[in-house]
């Protein structure tokens, strides 16, 4: 099944007159699959029930967010890596005191593996116009 796109202009102020604009795709119709529905597609793939499999990503979830709790990298075979991202929220310098109280959780990085990617790079997309010539994206400040 082939991915909808959209083609955007992306906004340059630097883009000389007369010069063409440049386009980026954009997802159309992106579909979100929630908690309940991946289960219900990993039940589907396996011989488990839906209870089941309810029940092994509940626990696996519980059990990620304990491990990225710890600071641990959670490496997964053929999908890929989870690690926390960290930043500060302020100005922290060597003379800074309590430098660890300044650290904060930015999110939750997610590095796809190399089997994933493989699958993922073999997709089929399918222009779907939105308009009838791309549209150029307005900044208002």
């Amino acid at each position: 099944m082939a991915i909808h796109i959209d083609w955007q202009v992306l906004p340059s102020s630097r883009r000389k007159k007369g010069e063409q604009p440049q386009l980026y795709p954009r997802l159309v119709d992106n579909e979100v699959v929630d908690f309940h529905k991946l289960c219900e597609k990993v039940s589907n793939h396996s011989s488990k029930t839906i209870g089941t499999v309810i029940g092994i990503v509940s626990d696996t979830i519980d059990v990620m967010k304990t491990l990225l709790h710890e600071g641990k990298t959670i490496d997964l075979e053929d999908f890929g890596a989870f690690k926390l991202s960290i930043g500060t929220d302020s100005y922290v310098t060597p003379a800074t005191p309590d430098h660890k109280r300044k650290v904060v959780v930015r999110g939750v990085d997610f590095q796809p593996n190399k089997v994933l990617m493989n699958a993922i790079n073999t997709l089929d997309f399918r222009t779907v116009p939105l308009n009838a010539s791309p549209m150029a994206m307005s900044i208002e400040l």
